[in-house]
């Protein structure tokens, strides 16, 4: 190799979607400014791109791991940046939609300096790791399951997405969770679009289909019958948080922006009227009403919720008001992660409530409240692109990297760069 020829340290190429960028740039003039680019075309064809400045250090070496972007906005390093930094030409607040089948996402890398690139590789993103198997269920229950080939000891998982409806979220997560070791079930519990005959709000959902669900997980041959551990995010927490408070087999939860309290149905007609979001045994469970105003049923936007949240909160005027979920029942361990600035409904304050009621009227479990500093709502993977609508993309970026290790630990799942 030439003298001062740049080119790229052996590395992984493919690795799962959470595994840090692992690149180093050799053989770069010290203190040299170069770009580096990386390009996908997500499962509906959209483009992401995303372009950063580095500084080769006193060596000429440039290692993405650790090094700090130069552009505006990034206050430190990120082993994930580039990921964390992609956009689509239509800049998305959600942005777990790149891919329905869990194909592995292709992307490629560019150092250029000046206009010439210098260097390139292209990455293999996965979502499963070789042996992980998927079965899926459609019957009178609508979820897959994701079996490790050598599983970990420990609970099987149950994952619950939020309010995107059907398998958004829920099966990407519930698929790297298999990836590091254990038996994870990604349950949907409505759709927008009605698909597999599934409610097309989240309207009196019963608390039992989940519990339904969690039998038949508990039975599987290739599952511990012990008991699960639930995972579950936004609507998905409040669902985890009536599962877990009714179901002494959760033997852990974490939710992601919880909440304290059962709210209203979530509906795509305003002119239907407010109902509960969930039941049991038959009868809908007592909830909170919101009355958003017409501007968010014309916007469809979930961020213009967050004040409508708040004031019916101030209308409750006791921890025992019959809308509260009974979160003192629940006996397993529980992690909580909000973020600060939640831009949907106030999930730190709720957060917090929750943890408390636990911590002095619960049992003699573990619980934490990570308080994660950040913008948005939806926490997604690392190594996916993270929200900068609301917020910049290196906070939310740190945000998902700081609560999918949390997750890893809580869960007992096989470390980053062990699966």
């Amino acid at each position: 190799m030439e003298p001062n020829m740049p080119y790229l340290a052996p590395h992984r190429s493919a690795a799962l979607v959470d595994e840090p960028i692992d690149l180093q740039v050799r053989g770069l003039v010290p203190g040299e400014r170069v770009h580096v680019s990386a390009d996908l075309t997500d499962e509906h064809g959209v483009p992401w791109s995303a372009d950063l400045s580095f500084r080769a250090d006193a060596a000429g070496d440039l290692d993405l791991r650790s090094a700090v972007p130069e552009d505006a906005g990034w206050h430190g390093s990120d082993p994930w940046g580039l990921l964390h930094a992609l956009t689509a030409p239509q800049p998305r607040r959600w942005t777990d939609h790149l891919t329905g089948s869990l194909r592995p996402l292709a992307v490629h890398i560019k150092v250029r300096r000046g206009r010439r690139t210098i260097a390139e590789t292209l990455l293999s993103r996965h979502f499963l790791a070789p042996g992980v198997v998927r079965e899926q269920w459609r019957d009178n229950t609508i979820a897959d399951l994701f079996l490790p080939s050598t599983p970990r000891h420990g609970p099987a998982v149950l994952v619950l997405a939020g309010a995107w409806g059907g398998f958004d979220w829920c099966a990407e997560v519930a698929a790297v969770i298999a990836s590091r070791g254990r038996p994870a079930l990604a349950l949907a519990y409505f759709d927008w679009e009605g698909h597999h005959g599934l409610p097309t709000s989240i309207e009196e959902i019963p608390v039992e289909y989940a519990v339904r669900a969690l039998d038949r997980l508990l039975r599987h041959p290739a599952v511990s019958p012990e008991g699960a551990a639930v995972l579950g995010i936004s609507k998905g927490a409040e669902y985890a948080l009536l599962l877990a408070a009714h179901d002494a087999r959760v033997r852990a939860l974490a939710v992601h922006a919880p909440t304290s309290h059962v709210w209203e149905s979530v509906r795509a007609d305003r002119r239907r009227p407010a109902r509960s979001s969930w039941s049991l045994g038959g009868k809908p469970l007592p909830f909170l009403a919101f009355d958003a105003d017409e501007a968010f049923y014309e916007a469809a936007d979930k961020t213009l919720l967050l004040p409508f949240h708040r004031r019916a909160l101030g209308t409750v005027a006791t921890h025992r008001a019959p809308s509260r979920i009974p979160v003192a029942r629940i006996r397993g361990d529980v992690t909580l992660f909000s973020l600060r600035e939640d831009t949907l409904w106030p999930a730190t304050e709720m957060g917090q409530e929750v943890a408390n009621v636990i911590a002095t009227e619960g049992g003699n479990q573990r619980v934490r409240h990570i308080q994660l500093d950040a913008t948005g709502h939806a926490v997604c993977l690392p190594g996916l692109p993270a929200n900068g609508v609301d917020g910049d993309q290196w906070r939310m970026g740190r945000a998902e990297a700081e609560s999918w290790q949390a997750l890893v630990d809580f869960l007992g799942l096989a470390p980053l760069g062990a699966a």
